[in-house]
């Protein structure tokens, strides 16, 4: 249906409307395609699969089918024109991958059962295929560098091959399986695109693919839990010009840096389980931060800002919610709020009256975008400033035994964070925000209780709409060690 209740297809559906609150309204499901003999299908990939400037809704499926629908009818019948269709010898779940290899535009499928097939649209025709032996969880195609595939088979691996080559030329093994789909993007800024995957057995996975090797501070641990992880949703929320990897597990919301350090306010106990990903959407028009929203299974929506708050207006009634997605569906500059439900209804969420500078940049829905590309946009660093906001940053006595001092030396003033963290990345003390009077600020660090090791002091500096972030190392000893 379009944002105006106007139907896609002229077609003999119908719909009826229910008003709640004056801001939701519920719509059944219209049908865009006719049945294709009960097959399970994946989630869609839109995108213009022939080259005629129109986008196509492409699918594939348990049974083997690959499927690609028009955006319009031609034969009356109410329903979209099946523009293409194939099988193969294999099972699909993962939805269909448009990859970009030389400035070519393929397809990739990739199976249950270990099989990949890249498929070129307009010569219709299969110019590659392979077979990892496991199944295929996710895969991204990185320009001049070549196709990663995570696969898993008990245990998961990632692969890297060369564009169009047999054999992988590197492999690495993934501790535990149960992974999420792969994520790619510049993390750390470094002009070098990355590849992010987390598992269920609470591991944070980033690899530069410059050289295959881990982005420093990972791969990082944190708190497992028996109902799974999330797909990361991957973002700025602070502000800082650098992407968090945002997710679930079940229980609590986590936020990690690039650094593989968790942030402070983070995580965020749950009030209630949430077992959907986590989507990043700009709610309050500002465009240096991202907010999160996620669906629990109460039948409610929660969204929180970069502090880990609940954001005014949420959470919101839904029903049990399986994902979400942002968008401007109706054409009024603002983004609406869309849940599906496990009941099989899509509700839609006016935000104007409370949020009318929403938007959906961000990771808008599952994947990211239409494309399913798990992909989070390279970030437009903050302008420069003639001067840093913090000269210094550093620690005394150090090492210490009993006291230490972090002590900042800033050009000007600025609210201040601090957050210590031990060897493992783990948040062991927090403190702020601070406003010095002045142009230097000290804090005590009480380092008695401490085993004697290695932490780090993470200070967080913001002032006229910029954001600094600073690390100290501290040495804590006790007598004899």
């Amino acid at each position: 249906w379009f944002g105006n209740g106007e139907k896609i297809m002229n077609n003999s559906d119908s719909a009826g409307l229910i008003d709640y609150k004056g801001d939701t309204i519920v719509v059944p499901i219209g049908t865009f395609a006719k049945s294709l003999g009960g097959e399970i299908l994946s989630a869609p990939t839109v995108f213009d699969f022939n080259g005629d400037g129109k986008k196509e809704l492409i699918v594939d499926g348990a049974s083997g089918g690959f499927y690609v629908f028009s955006s319009s009818e031609s034969d009356r019948e109410g329903y979209a024109r099946l523009l293409y269709h194939t099988r193969f010898e294999a099972s699909f779940i993962l939805p269909p991958l448009p990859v970009n290899i030389n400035g070519i535009t393929y397809i990739f499928l990739g199976s249950s059962e270990g099989r990949f097939f890249v498929l070129n649209p307009e010569a219709n025709e299969i110019v590659w295929r392979g077979d990892i032996g496991g199944e295929i969880i996710g895969a991204q195609s990185i320009p001049e560098k070549g196709l990663y595939i995570l696969a898993q088979r008990g245990k998961a691996k990632l692969f890297h091959y060369q564009f169009f080559a047999q054999t992988p030329t590197w492999t690495c093994d993934i501790q535990g399986g149960n992974v999420t789909p792969l994520a790619k993007g510049d993390l750390n800024g470094d002009g070098v695109t990355d590849v992010v995957t987390l598992s269920k057995d609470g591991y944070i996975y980033a690899i530069s693919t410059s050289d295959n090797s881990f982005l420093q501070g990972f791969p990082v641990k944190f708190a497992p839990s028996e109902l799974g992880v999330t797909q990361p949703a991957i973002g700025d929320i602070d502000g800082d010009g650098f992407a968090e990897i945002v997710f679930c597990n079940g229980e609590s919301l986590f936020v990690y840096s690039r650094e593989g350090v968790r942030e402070m306010e983070f995580p965020v106990r749950l009030p209630f389980h949430a077992l959907g990903s986590p989507i990043l959407f700009n709610l309050d028009g500002n465009t240096s931060t991202l907010e999160i929203v996620l669906p629990a299974i109460n039948g409610a929506i929660y969204a929180y800002d970069r502090y880990g708050r609940i954001l005014s207006g949420f959470p919101i009634t839904s029903g049990q919610a399986l994902s979400l997605a942002s968008g401007d569906i109706d054409g009024d500059s603002t983004a609406e709020l869309v849940s599906f439900a496990y009941e099989g209804t899509v509700y839609f969420y006016n935000l104007k009256p409370i949020y009318p500078h929403a938007n959906s940049s961000g990771w808008a829905m599952w994947g990211a975008d239409e494309l399913h590309s798990f992909s989070f946009a390279s970030l437009q660093m903050p302008e420069p400033t003639d001067e840093p906001i913090v000269s210094n940053y550093f620690n005394y006595p150090n090492p210490a035994r009993d006291i230490t001092y972090l002590r900042v030396n800033l050009s000007r003033y600025a609210m201040l964070r601090f957050t210590v963290y031990d060897i493992e990345g783990r948040a062991i003390f927090a403190s702020g925000p601070h406003s010095p009077a002045g142009n230097y600020f000290e804090l005590p660090f009480d380092t008695s209780h401490l085993p004697a090791g290695v932490y780090f002091a993470k200070l967080e500096a913001e002032s006229d709409k910029k954001r600094s972030v600073k690390f100290t190392s501290i040495a804590v000893v006790k007598d004899g060690r």
